[in-house]
């Protein structure tokens, strides 16, 4: 777990440049994807983890979908 936290914190870091104040593990409901909430000093985040490559290209895919039918899905 702490190998998938440090790898999680460095793809922020570089992508937000925004320094992580906490992480915390939220409760998986569903499948075996792993959801952490990500907090800085201006914003809370929500991450999703999964290894299912086909349930995590599904996940994207039906989030593409909703979001073009102007339903609030995360970017």
């Amino acid at each position: 777990m702490q190998q998938l936290t440090d790898a999680i914190q460095l793809l922020f870091s570089q992508h937000f440049n925004q320094e992580i104040r906490a992480i915390e593990k939220l409760p998986q409901s569903g499948s075996d994807r792993l959801y952490m909430r990500i907090r800085t000093d201006y914003k809370s985040f929500i991450v999703t983890y999964g290894r299912n490559i086909r349930e995590n290209e599904t996940f994207l895919y039906f989030s593409d979908q909703f979001k073009e039918a102007d339903c609030p899905v995360p970017e």
